[in-house]
C-alpha cells in the first residue's frame, strides 16, 4: 500500500496600487508680488494600498483592502 500526501495549492493575488497627486500652483498677484509652490491632493489626493484574495478552499475566499493617503510635500498622512 502506498500513501500519498494530498497536495493543496491556494490561489491567491496580491495587487499594490496608488496615485501620486502633485502640482505647481503659480499666483502672480499675492501682495504685489507672485508666488510659486509645490501643492499636494489637488485632485483627488495621493494614496496607496493593496487589494487581496485568497482562496480558502471549500467555496470560501477571504478578501481585503488595505489602503492610506498621504501628503507627497512631506509624507504625512491625509
Amino acid at each position: 500500500m502506498v500513501t500519498l500526501p494530498g497536495i493543496v495549492q491556494a490561489q491567491s493575488s496580491v495587487t499594490l496600487y496608488g496615485i501620486v497627486d502633485t502640482g505647481i500652483a503659480y499666483t502672480n498677484s499675492q501682495r504685489g508680488a507672485s508666488n510659486v509652490q509645490a501643492t499636494s491632493g489637488k485632485l483627488s489626493g495621493s494614496r496607496w494600498g493593496l487589494r487581496g484574495i485568497e482562496d480558502l478552499g471549500g467555496g470560501y475566499k477571504a478578501v481585503f483592502t488595505l489602503g492610506n493617503g498621504f501628503r507627497i510635500n512631506d509624507g504625512t498622512l491625509a
